[in-house]
């Protein structure tokens, strides 16, 4: 496992990767259409080098089909992510002495799981730490996970399990992210838990499609392993302490406590922002992930805060100001300060003795009386409630239930339709009659799994969550290339690619399709655009009773297919912002946005300037 300097006292190793080395391969297709044959020149003179080549290619040539067995389909997706991070390694890499270990390794590894594949014996998990895969469908690559079982692990047993949610590097990749902080192994014995740490596709903050793999990695740990459902706690530290705040805030049905290290759940507090000065489609994009606008929904989950109070990367005023946001009238809240504390105090946490006793205590417990707020139906399950019909466009359903005089009283606002599910309430209110205290459909279910409820029209990033493809629909190879390279960076892995020439019935029954070109270059774009209410001329982009100059500008939609219930995402004109930050490329990308070339000067990661940015009903009309 290679580590690096990100990790206090870890060796780090020196990478030759650069924005042009990479660019230039996607230019010339080198990595499209053969990334494992792509080597340094002066890596293939060593004969060591050649020999690790060798075996890469002789293993990538291995024809097994993903088994149908469980247990054999997880080593199969390890063994695709072994080979995936040993071309990683060679493409990217500078050879070193390490380097070349860590690709022996990765090769024995892939080989071992190998010949368990053509045996059909699948291999047996081991106690302690190892790295394990699961395949991702929605851009159809095998994603890696960090699990610890204790050394006594017994499959008889239920354990609880400690998620756990890594920090912030610029230097982390496939290869160079895996290692566990400090005392956690050791809070684990002491808790008799299994640990894992997802990979959350790198620097995505844990949202959007980082945030899907935590939840991935979960259901991945419970099928494996035998996790009580009841004792899971959602640990991390620093960009890790503001996953734990946004997946918390999202899903607190899932968890038994909430442990915040060095973290921070507040986008305005964090880049001093007033909202009031956002455009409204941006106040949605941010307030529909962050924590501090989900309070209501942690009121009734252990959360408890840990920050140093000499910490420079975040400062401890960002703590403090979610204490003040969640502390009142909240019993379940814990808040403690480590004097003189720098940024990296999980060591002093995992191994405070009130710490171990909290985790050996806390349960998931559905709540009898509770308030709940959800910015989008993917977080509409409201502990045993789900939201199943939203009655706006664009704002928040909220929730508030009270439990008096033997009646379960209902008030919602935002909301069409309520499933309650009697099953999932606590045994002391589940025979009340329950009362709505205002108009909304109310029904019953034996046992709802609340996914939310279809809606194409959100923001562009929503079509990464189920599989999709990018079609080249007219671009310049090298532009198009481009466009794969930014998804690589963010992601971590290639999309699946085709032109638009190539692609089949199948493909768009089964993807959400991002076309890349202009409606006179590509038939497909020309015939969605018949179906919204965006229209183009020859010069000029038409948003409603508004005109935009089609030169120096672009455009960015998602609505629906015309083709299938899928959706579709376009992207025409002038690139989305060349310097705006890798790991935050698509967070303000709404339903529709006609943007410039130059980018925001008050956007904190540098995205492109908006001329007119908003959403699509679920009529398809246009929401400024």
């Amino acid at each position: 496992m290679l580590r690096i300097k990100r990790f206090k006292k870890k060796r780090r190793l020196k990478m030759w990767k650069t924005r042009q080395s990479f660019r230039r391969l996607f230019e010339s297709n080198i990595l499209i259409t053969c990334i494992f044959l792509s080597v340094s020149a002066a890596s293939a003179q060593k004969p060591e080098v050649d020999s690790l080549v060798l075996s890469l290619k002789k293993l990538s040539g291995t024809q097994i089909a993903r088994p149908d067995n469980y247990e054999l389909a997880n080593d199969w997706d390890l063994f695709q992510f072994k080979l995936k991070k040993v071309r990683h390694l060679l493409q990217f890499y500078k050879t070193s002495e390490a380097v070349l270990e860590a690709v022996d390794s990765e090769l024995k590894q892939a080989e071992a799981l190998k010949e368990a594949l053509e045996k059909k014996t699948a291999l047996k998990p081991k106690p302690g730490i190892a790295e394990e895969a699961y395949l991702d469908d929605t851009d159809g690559s095998p994603q890696p996970f960090i699990r610890y079982l204790p050394q006594e692990y017994d499959k008889g047993s239920k354990y609880p399990l400690i998620v756990y949610l890594h920090g912030y590097s610029p230097y982390l990749d496939i290869a160079n992210w895996g290692s566990m902080p400090e005392g956690i192994t050791e809070l684990a014995d002491k808790v008799d838990a299994c640990i894992v740490m997802p990979f959350a596709r790198g620097n995505t903050d844990f949202q959007g499609i980082g945030e899907q793999d935590v939840l991935n990695v979960i259901r991945q740990m419970e099928k494996r392993y035998n996790i009580d459902g009841d004792r899971i706690i959602l640990a991390g530290m620093s960009m890790g302490g503001m996953g734990v705040w946004t997946i918390g805030s999202h899903y607190p049905h899932l968890f038994a406590g909430l442990l915040v290290v060095s973290g921070r759940g507040d986008f305005y507090f964090w880049h001093k922002i007033n909202r009031s000065s956002v455009p409204a489609y941006k106040q949605w994009l941010i307030d529909k992930e962050f924590a501090a606008s989900h309070i209501p929904n942690l009121r009734n989950l252990p959360v408890w805060i840990f920050h140093g109070t000499a910490d420079t990367l975040i400062s401890v005023e960002e703590a403090r100001h979610m204490k003040e946001l969640l502390s009142p009238g909240n019993p379940l809240f814990k808040y403690q300060e480590i004097a003189d504390g720098d940024h990296w105090i999980h060591e002093p946490v995992f191994s405070n003795k009130d710490v171990i006793d909290w985790i050996k205590n806390i349960r998931r417990k559905n709540p009898e009386s509770f308030e709940y707020v959800a910015y989008h139906p993917a977080y509409s399950q409201a502990f045993w409630l789900d939201i199943s019909g939203f009655a706006g466009n664009c704002q928040p359903a909220k929730i508030q239930v009270n439990v008096k005089d033997d009646k379960v009283l209902i008030r919602t606002s935002g909301v069409k339709e309520l499933v309650i599910d009697r099953n999932k309430m606590p045994e002391r209110i589940r025979k009340f009659p329950v009362v709505k205290g205002n108009d909304f459909i109310l029904k019953e279910s034996k046992d709802f799994k609340s996914a939310g409820n279809a809606y194409d029209m959100g923001p562009v990033k929503d079509a990464f969550l189920e599989p999709f493809m990018f079609v080249n629909a007219g671009m310049k190879d090298s532009e198009f290339g481009q466009r794969v390279f930014e998804w690589y960076k963010f992601a971590k892995s290639l999309p699946r690619i085709k032109n638009e020439k190539e692609l089949t019935e199948q493909d768009r029954k089964e993807f959400n399709l991002f076309l890349f070109g202009e409606p006179e270059t590509s038939p497909m774009i020309e015939e969605v655009l018949r179906s919204t209410p965006i229209k183009f001329t020859k010069d000029e982009f038409l948003i409603g009773d508004k005109k935009f100059p089609r030169g120096g500008n672009g455009l960015y939609l998602k609505y629906k297919s015309p083709w299938t219930p899928k959706s579709v995402v376009i992207q025409c004109g002038a690139p989305w912002s060349k310097s705006c930050s890798e790991n935050h490329r698509y967070d303000f990308l709404p339903g529709y946005i006609v943007y410039s070339e130059e980018s925001d000067p008050n956007d904190p990661f540098g995205c492109g300037k908006a001329l007119i940015g908003g959403f699509f009903d679920k009529d398809g009309k246009l929401i400024q």
